[in-house]
């Protein structure tokens, strides 16, 4: 198996990737989306979810998964009713550089429950938890995976989805960034900005 990819080298290919991105095609590209349904997910998750009340994170792992191609399988309850109360603690934060070091705290045990409760899978935790925060946590998936130079089967690694969130929260700093800010508006976090460009200039035949 090879080696968990670094920060630094995510760090490096996000930027390298925003640097090279055609304004024009993320424009165009970003007219396919709805950003009014992002919204309202989040929206969603803000007034109804609660991590104690198990058929209301039911009901957010559905709409979360209404992203992907797969089909939701199972949500693990019991690592839902150990974190409920530290990963709620998450919705206030609003940088993910805080909420990474926030994140640093669990063991690792805690991390793997925290990143798979939902299907067993870290691509529809981190929707999920991107949704239950949108500041604190970047959505990872192979389609941004392949972005950066990322097997998708090295995206069910926990040590990559934590490199690859704390890169995003040095490079949302960035001048690169910012340009990309301008070019896709909307109300989205400065997070959701740079991971939503990623995910644009992707392959589009994946989640």
């Amino acid at each position: 198996m090879n080696e968990p990819t670094s920060a630094d080298d995510y760090e490096t290919r996000i930027l390298q990737a925003l640097r090279n991105a055609d304004p024009h095609v993320l424009d165009e590209r970003k007219r396919a989306f709805d950003g009014v349904v992002y919204l309202s997910q989040c929206r969603l998750f803000r007034e109804y979810v609660r991590l104690d009340d198990f058929e209301t994170v039911l009901a957010g792992a559905h709409a979360a998964y209404g992203w992907m191609p797969r089909i939701l399988r199972s949500v693990d309850g019991d690592a839902v009713t150990a974190l409920a109360a530290r990963l709620e603690g998450f919705r206030g934060m609003s940088h993910p550089a805080t909420a990474l070091r926030a994140f640093q705290l669990f063991d690792n045990d805690e991390r793997e429950q925290a990143c798979r409760f939902v299907n067993g899978s870290v691509t529809g935790s981190s929707k999920f938890l991107h949704f239950l925060s949108p500041r604190s946590f970047p959505i990872w998936d192979s389609r941004i995976a392949r972005v950066l130079r990322t097997r998708p089967s090295e995206t069910t690694r926990v040590s990559n989805y934590v490199a690859y969130w704390e890169a995003l929260a040095r490079c949302i700093e960035k001048p690169e960034a910012q340009q990309v800010a301008q070019v896709l508006g909307g109300d989205a976090s400065p997070l959701r900005q740079v991971e939503y460009a990623l995910y644009l200039l992707g392959p589009r035949d994946e989640d």
